[in-house]
């Protein structure tokens, strides 16, 4: 695994080839198959970006306008000998559920941080090719070159 990594940074860092990462990229690596998995993994990673925050974030906030409404009507009947609803139960369950909408905000931010982390690794991947077979990685189909997001992808794929 290290040594992947290692050509690969290479790569990144010079943009040549050892004969290993050359042969692979000419011979085995299926360009197609590749733009396939990074269209899948972008429409996975936008659905789930997308049911966080469209769908979880507005539960989430239908959910603390009601125990809003919950714990208004706690604090009047505390005045009026009580109706059966504890405050303090109500405000610990309003901070569980502030915690829980960071949480899902927190995971659509990351999930989106992967999203381009892919894209990124996938067009370096698809140049890497290109460049292998002695073309123009630096052609109009593909954007520009993210090496930062590279790298980043590569630390955490390669995380010990």
């Amino acid at each position: 695994m290290e040594e992947l990594r290692q050509r690969l940074e290479n790569v990144l860092a010079t943009g040549t080839f050892d004969e290993a990462l050359e042969h692979f990229f000419t011979m085995s690596f299926k360009i197609g198959q590749v733009k396939r998995m990074a269209k899948d993994l972008d429409a996975m990673c936008t659905a789930v970006h997308d049911l966080l925050v469209s769908e979880m974030a507005l539960l989430i906030d239908a959910l603390l306008l009601r125990l809003g409404s919950l714990l208004a009507l706690a604090r009047l009947g505390h005045q009026a000998k009580g109706i059966g609803l504890d405050e303090a139960h109500i405000e610990e369950v309003i901070k569980l559920c502030e915690q829980f909408a960071l949480c899902i905000m927190d995971t659509a931010r990351l999930v989106t941080q992967r999203a381009a982390q892919l894209r990124a690794f996938f067009v370096f991947i698809v140049r890497a090719q290109i460049v292998a077979e002695d073309g123009d990685a630096h052609g109009p189909s593909l954007p520009a070159p993210r090496v930062d997001l590279v790298q980043s992808f590569l630390q955490e794929v390669f995380r010990v």
